[in-house]
């Protein structure tokens, strides 16, 4: 397990259970999550740890047990304490599996004979507020892993709450996030990660100039895309383009891929995959010969494994936006032909941060022990009403009651709104606002440097300015703006965390 610590408080992270895992790579997505916490605003660093199976492989009932031992082993080994601790004149805070610390450390991280250079972290759970959430992600789009399923969730949480000692702490359901909804989850969860990638893309399709600079006419009406990966991230992102009225013509898996140029239903394909575990033989649609990235569309959404769009297939790419739902799909060769040809790359670091969001309010509401809309749900209903009656008494003042009564009917969608928002209303709009004012920075700052549609450096520049910001306020150094060349150039040096494989430091944050 690693944590690149910035200066938040606690650092957010994900577990993920692959064969591919390996020290380098969870440095490298230890490393992206800190920057795509800080796009987005959510107030933590970034961490990330890997169990190296094969998930097929066992049974429902054998990842119980490897979940459970896994966070046994992490509190045996300090990675998880029920209370601070005094280190010198300093007072580390809390984090846990996978989870929260305050950073002044620079990389903290298991011992491994690979990685020898890395320490082990001080990672535990302090009391109230400061206990930090974990999110663990198994990996749900890497063939060959189960989709998300909750329960897996499930398992961490108890298992780190006694195991860790703190039993008795009324806040130690936030230690997980990403749980049923009956442990202490959220509406809205499973579905977060694909509904993100939907509103990242909404923001810029529909954004005039960077439609024109692609010859593209604003809005889904008349757009097709493709999904490489029908994992959680690749369906729910497919369900609300489909929903907004883009066309699916394709669709792939590792064992094959699917294609329709009259589109494919996002709802009737779960159903058979449910069935049949596996998308091929689907009957409404043809197996695809070749590549599904080289398929003739306008939105590609990769949403498997990193690495997929590279230099040998870059100039093959047919689509005009390549929307990045799996972590570092594009390697920087490719990235650079994109730039070339005019495609669009909306990143990773931004685009499928919408699970990083709602686990963040998952984890609020854990701390405060209500759900959404709990306080106000009847307030709003009786608002709600006296507003209509205020309504009928105008309209019967002004006109008379000559005829009876003016009723005032409200219609089918106010009437579904007038007891309030719910709690997935309320997580749903949370999320359409984070991931549209994450855009409106991301394309200022394209605007600002004069990047035209190199968004990935853009993000980057407003994540390390505000880890920057973040840095210098727990050093208590006043904050002058940055020097442009300074923060261009060290966009560039960070962006490829997980392409590279390797962590690369801001030995400049640091002054």
């Amino acid at each position: 397990m690693t944590t690149l610590n910035t200066s938040c408080s606690l650092v957010k992270t994900g577990i993920r259970y692959s064969m591919d895992v390996s020290v380098d790579e969870v440095k490298a997505l230890a490393s992206l999550m800190t920057y795509k916490c800080a796009v987005v605003d959510v107030p933590f660093g970034g961490a990330k740890a890997g169990v190296k199976i094969n998930p097929k492989n066992y049974t429902d009932n054998e990842l119980e047990k490897i979940t459970r031992r896994f966070t046994m082993e992490l509190a045996k080994k300090g990675f998880i304490v029920s209370e601070e601790r005094e280190e010198g004149n300093r007072r580390s805070t809390p984090a846990e599996v996978d989870g929260f610390t305050r950073g002044k450390q620079r990389l903290q991280g298991s011992p491994s004979s690979s990685c020898p250079e890395v320490q082990q972290p001080v990672l535990h759970l302090g009391a109230q507020a400061l206990v930090p959430p974990t999110t663990c992600h198994l990996a749900q789009d890497v063939p060959g892993c189960p989709q998300a399923v909750s329960w897996h969730k499930a398992w961490l949480r108890p298992s780190w709450t006694v195991g860790g000692g703190v039993a008795q702490d009324i806040n130690a359901h936030a230690c997980v996030t990403g749980k049923p909804i009956s442990q202490g989850g959220i509406h809205g969860r499973i579905s977060a990660t694909g509904r993100g990638v939907f509103h990242g893309i909404e923001n810029f399709i529909n954004e005039a100039s960077y439609m024109s600079l692609l010859g593209m006419t604003p809005g889904f009406g008349d757009k097709t895309f493709a999904v490489q990966g029908f994992g959680n991230v690749g369906l729910h992102s497919m369900r609300y383009l489909h929903r907004y009225g883009a066309k699916c013509v394709a669709v792939g898996e590792f064992n094959g891929s699917i294609w329709n140029p009259d589109g494919i239903d996002p709802k009737e394909l779960e159903d058979f995959k449910l069935q049949h575990g596996t998308i091929m033989g689907f009957p409404k649609a043809k197996p695809l010969e070749g590549s599904i990235l080289e398929t003739d569309c306008d939105i590609l959404i990769p949403a498997a494994s990193e690495k997929q769009l590279t230099k040998a297939n870059a100039h093959k790419v047919k689509a005009k936006i390549i929307a990045e739902g799996a972590n570092g799909p594009t390697t920087p060769e490719a990235d650079k032909i994109f730039l070339e040809r005019n495609i669009m790359v909306i990143p990773d670091l931004y685009l499928n941060a919408g699970g990083v969001t709602v686990s963040y309010f998952e984890w609020l509401k854990n701390l405060n022990h209500v759900s959404y809309g709990r306080l106000t749900f009847k307030y709003e209903r009786d608002s709600n009403y006296h507003l209509l009656m205020s309504v009928q008494e105008s309209l019967e003042r002004k006109f008379g009651k000559h005829g009876g009564t003016i009723p005032v009917v409200p219609t089918a969608e106010f009437q579904d709104r007038i007891s309030g928002a719910s709690e997935k209303d309320i997580v749903h709009s949370g999320l359409a606002y984070t991931m549209e004012r994450s855009a409106r920075q991301i394309m200022r700052t394209a605007m600002t440097y004069n990047l035209g549609l190199d968004l990935r450096t853009a993000a980057y520049v407003n994540a390390i300015e505000k880890v920057f910001k973040e840095v210098l306020k727990v050093l208590n150094i006043k904050y002058n703006k940055m020097d442009l060349n300074k923060i261009l150039d060290q966009a560039q040096f960070l962006k490829w965390p997980v392409q590279q494989n390797s962590l690369q430091e801001c030995t400049w944050l640091m002054p």
